[in-house]
């Protein structure tokens, strides 16, 4: 049984985690490193046991994977000014994590944040954290320049006019944030430095010229990044159909700036909410009458029955529980909008449970305040805890259901561990 206990340990360890580490891996400094690399977020860190949040050499890995890690960290560790160096070495915004105050005025970090591999050239000058007075000093330093515009996004605005005009500089500049093709006039209609800057940045499409702006790649690239992108196209591509649906796929609000052809074509906004319901909201007024357009956008997401203008509608969607049924099976989130006998529908909610444990949060008052029912839901996802009745979240029973059979523990703890372990994993010994 132990070995198939271990199997099993092995096998979970290997999910991705998007609600909550389970307490068998919380405290796991390697495992929550590889959740990290594999989320590609900072936020993943909060899952994470308190015990290592105080571990400075973990603390150092996290950052190093992400450096917004540091805005979650303790006051002690942002205090700490190795871990902040490197944090702003990686992302100069760090510097906005709510750092010491000692450390906002401290000349290193200054110049780490602009220029990490050129700052020990620099560092015997106090500076006193004026970011004019360094690039009025630096403006013709080819390698600062270089080292500059990787780490600074307003970089290149404030260096020379040969380096604004130097193609090497600005197409590292780009790279590193597309943003910075504004302070390059010269190649704006310079076509791999333009494209480089919106698969950076799609917003960067704002600052393409003119000529590049009708290149159907280009702005493709742009809005696969940033859907509201769509907003600097020419009106030719704003009525493509690939280019649109990209874009919304992105950000729903996209389709607001597509052409009034595409937001009244019925077979194209039906694909269109398909795969973002909130969408709906910008197709034209005829639209929002059509029940199909309608019922799609709903199953995808059931908050849009209230952008539609008709209470009818409402009533009809509202009334059909196999419909409210369907959209729940798609969306947990639904629940929030559903009529009150589905909210008290206990089978109902318990499955949609199963798939989040967002769902008890919508559930009726009545079901988040009966012990019973908690308790099995606790068992089937146990981070739902956080959504039960006051009383019931400092329940004994409930509180030690949710860490043995959901996994599910606001801290680590050493007892809840062993009980986790000997339950799921068969005592297994790891």
């Amino acid at each position: 049984m132990q070995q198939l206990g271990k199997k099993k340990w092995l096998e979970n360890r290997e999910l991705i985690y998007k609600e909550f580490f389970p307490i068998e891996f919380m405290n796991d400094s390697d495992f929550v490193l590889d959740q990290m690399k594999k989320q590609k977020s900072a936020s993943v860190f909060l899952h994470s046991s308190a015990i290592l949040h105080q571990d400075k050499q973990f603390m150092m890995k996290a950052i190093q994977l992400e450096p917004w890690v540091l805005k979650f960290a303790s006051s002690e560790m942002r205090s700490d000014k190795q871990l902040v160096l490197e944090a702003v070495k990686r992302n100069r915004l760090a510097l906005y994590c709510d750092i010491s105050e000692s450390l906002q005025k401290d000349n290193d970090i200054f110049l780490h944040s602009i220029c990490p591999n050129y700052a020990h050239k620099l560092c015997d000058i106090n500076w006193k954290c004026d970011t004019q007075l360094l690039y009025n000093s630096m403006k013709y330093d080819r390698e600062f320049a270089l080292d500059a515009v990787c780490h600074d996004i307003k970089a290149l605005n404030y260096l020379c006019d040969e380096f604004k005009m130097d193609r090497e500089i600005v197409m590292t500049a780009v790279r590193h944030h597309g943003y910075a093709l504004k302070f390059a006039e010269k190649f704006q209609n310079d076509r791999s430095i333009v494209l480089e800057a919106v698969q950076c940045d799609g917003s960067a499409l704002e600052f393409v010229g003119e000529e590049l702006r009708q290149d159907r790649q280009i702005v493709l690239t742009a809005v696969t990044d940033y859907g509201n992108a769509l907003k600097w196209a020419p009106l030719e591509l704003r009525d493509d159909h690939e280019i649109v649906l990209e874009a919304v796929k992105n950000n729903s609000d996209a389709l607001q700036h597509a052409s009034d052809r595409l937001r009244g074509d019925k077979e194209f906004i039906l694909r269109v909410v398909s795969q973002s319901g909130r969408a709906v909201r910008y197709a034209s007024k005829h639209l929002l009458h059509d029940m199909q357009v309608i019922r799609t956008a709903a199953l995808q997401n059931l908050e849009v029955i209230y952008f539609v203008p008709q209470s009818d509608v409402v009533e009809i969607l509202e009334n059909d529980l196999e419909f409210m049924k369907d959209a729940i099976q798609r969306n947990v989130s639904a629940l929030e909008h559903v009529p009150q006998k589905l909210a008290e529908d206990k089978t109902m909610i318990l499955q949609a449970i199963s798939r989040n444990g967002l769902a008890l949060k919508f559930a009726s008052e009545e079901l988040r305040r009966n012990k019973t029912f908690v308790l099995e839901a606790v068992k089937l996802n146990g981070c739902c805890i956080l959504f039960a009745s006051s009383q019931l979240r400092s329940d004994v029973e409930i509180i030690r259901a949710a860490a043995v059979y959901g996994g599910y523990a606001t801290c680590f703890d050493k007892e809840l561990y062993k009980a986790r372990m000997e339950h799921y994993y068969d005592g297994a010994c790891i």
